[in-house]
């Protein structure tokens, strides 16, 4: 049995006592509630008693503990007691998912580059994998012809500005991704000189296998946004009456100049309008919260912004997004080039918690029960 699915089964199991669920989550994730202290004013925290009355309220309905009530700092925001409830503890959520994913291998599809293999097949826009790399080999997609490596990353950083990406097929939250390019200095991977090609392939993780992407040319609004990463739209989609709907769309961005948007990476996150595309005024991180009004690298105001074409953008995500019918409740990762919408990859678990930092509570927006 490989690692990952033996991490699956224990995360299986643990998510079958509500309970036990509950305290991995709050010892895992307690300091969230610091940061809520931290962003918000004291002079907005609600009496005691209106406290009370809220936690008994949200204890009684989801007959669980007020955890998530202190993590999303409820207790600083004024909301009616169906806006409270619409704040999901991460238990159902994933309960929830199990629900939809029934009968699905989640892992292997959860693979980067079995999703790759299964965009080339039904023809979504994607960014290419150049090459495959595990155990000091490369390969081509479909590991049936031998790359020289060294080669082609020779060859594609030859191109001013050019990237290449090294994804580990099984990680999320933009862990272990790798950004090797030439500096001023020479090589550079994730900011950091290297001494040569070789030295840098003899630092990949043997017990990985990566997938090689080239670095995507977003589209120049998304650039002046922030240009140091790919900025991507987090959009879920749900099957309803045989055919995927938009539920909810974020735009994800990176920061400090990192080359990943991902919110687990420092990036922060605004809530895009499903109909309009409309950015609302303000961003945030997850992991910290803040009301960011403008992008803190560039000064790109937010209030007023919506994303350019949004009408053709919103159509061609719906094509991708309906060629992936068979997986139920899932985020696509989109990238917007100059030119198209381009799916970068899915989630099958795709995290409450970002959902419910950027957008308030998601109980009714997707579908949530307390059972």
């Amino acid at each position: 049995m490989s690692l990952r699915y033996f991490k699956r089964g224990v995360f299986k199991a643990l998510k079958k006592d509500k309970w036990i669920f509950y305290l991995f989550e709050y010892f895992k994730w307690h300091r969230e509630i610091e940061y809520q202290k931290q962003v918000n004013r004291a002079e907005d925290l609600k009496p005691q008693v209106q406290i009370r009355c809220e936690e008994r309220l949200v204890r009684r309905y989801w007959r669980l503990g007020t955890f998530h009530y202190y993590r999303y700092g409820l207790q600083y925001k004024q909301l009616t007691e169906e806006q409270l409830l619409d704040y999901v503890p991460t238990y159902y959520f994933h309960k929830c998912l199990e629900r939809h994913h029934e009968g699905l291998d989640t892992i292997k599809y959860g693979d980067k580059l079995e999703q790759a293999r299964l965009f080339e097949e039904r023809g979504i826009p994607t960014s290419k994998v150049l090459a495959v790399v595990k155990g000091g080999d490369s390969w081509d997609i479909m590991e049936r012809e031998r790359l020289d490596i060294r080669d082609l990353i020779e060859s594609k950083l030859s191109i001013a500005g050019n990237k290449l990406f090294f994804k580990p097929t099984g990680n999320c939250g933009g862990a272990g991704i790798l950004v090797l390019k030439r500096g001023e200095g020479g090589l550079l991977v994730n900011g950091q000189e290297v001494a040569s090609v070789e030295a840098f392939l003899l630092s990949l993780n043997k017990y990985y296998t990566y997938v090689v992407e080239e670095n995507i040319i977003q589209h120049p609004q998304l650039s002046q946004i922030n240009p140091s990463s790919v900025n991507t739209l987090r959009v879920v989609v749900q099957r309803e009456e045989d055919r995927m709907q938009i539920k909810t769309c974020i735009l994800r961005m990176g920061r400090l100049g990192k080359e990943v948007d991902n919110s687990a990476q420092g990036g922060i996150s605004i809530k895009v309008d499903v109909a309009t595309g409309e950015l609302d005024k303000s961003a945030t991180a997850e992991h910290g919260g803040g009301d960011l009004r403008c992008h803190p690298d560039t000064g790109y105001v937010f209030e007023g912004s919506t994303i350019e074409d949004w009408e053709n953008v919103r159509g061609r995500i719906d094509v991708i997004a309906n060629k992936l019918l068979d997986f139920n409740d899932i985020a696509l990762d989109i990238a917007l080039t100059p030119t198209e919408a381009i799916l970068v990859e899915f989630n099958f678990r795709y995290g409450v918690e970002h959902q419910q930092c950027v957008l308030g509570g998601v109980r009714q927006l997707l579908n949530i029960s307390n059972r």
